[in-house]
């Protein structure tokens, strides 16, 4: 079983409007982080006051280097210089659940440690909800939906072994955006599965541009979770 202190929240954030990011750091404090490394584009918001129960590392990109790139190269600076740690990629219009990381570092050890597993998202959003599945059980994205429809790239867990292995060729050279389809595609080319939450541990609360797609509002099907933990189940 790993700790807490393995864990480290790393979130992308960019200029937007209206500024969410002081409500995801919020979040992931209270939802157990004690470290989290903020990757931020020119520009970008920063916040005065951060969250008094995590310590919060700034990098500021000399230039813009636009969404899959940015999140790209946090995660390579992530495993770079904390290659023990278990690393939750986080993009910056994202609330955590109030004591998710204790209950997720308890549940998440089964699926995760598979072999065939490429990508897990903490995120489900209301287009595969399903009313069948409760919290604190996994399912496989099924291959014809891949990369179409791998919609869950706005939190993503890594160790640094798998994280390596997509740095090796990651897909979707030159591309400024699309992080959700280009993470599907990895795993629809290795053969690996992309696994997800039966409930969503993350909700999405931005308003600004998709990569998915640049008109989508917040409230589209597949930028919405349908049911969300709020609060970890105590044990």
């Amino acid at each position: 079983m790993r700790t807490e202190a393995e864990w480290l929240a790393v979130v992308t954030t960019a200029p937007r409007e209206p500024v969410t990011i002081c409500r995801t750091l919020k979040a992931l404090a209270s939802a157990g982080f004690r470290e989290i490394l903020v990757s931020a584009e020119p520009g970008s918001h920063h916040p005065r006051q951060l969250p008094g129960r995590a310590i919060v590392h700034w990098i500021c990109n000399e230039r813009r280097l636009h969404p899959w790139p940015h999140w790209l190269t946090a995660l390579r600076y992530a495993i770079e210089r904390h290659p023990g740690a278990q690393i939750v990629m986080f993009q910056d219009d994202v609330l955590a659940g109030r004591d998710m990381l204790p209950w997720l570092d308890g549940m998440i050890w089964r699926p995760w440690l598979c072999d065939s597993v490429g990508v897990c998202s903490l995120w489900l959003t209301g287009f595969h909800d399903r009313a069948d599945m409760r919290p604190g059980e996994w399912w496989t994205l099924a291959d014809e939906e891949m990369p179409r429809r791998c919609y869950g790239a706005l939190a993503t867990v890594w160790t640094a072994d798998r994280a390596e292995r997509l740095l090796r060729d990651p897909p979707g050279p030159g591309s400024l955006t699309k992080i959700d389809i280009w993470l599907g595609r990895y795993c629809r080319d290795a053969r690996l599965a992309w696994i997800q939450p039966g409930v969503s541990l993350v909700q999405h609360i931005g308003d600004g541009i998709s990569s998915i797609d640049p008109k989508a509002k917040r409230d589209a099907i597949y930028r919405q979770a349908a049911r969300w933990v709020k609060h970890a189940p105590q044990k």
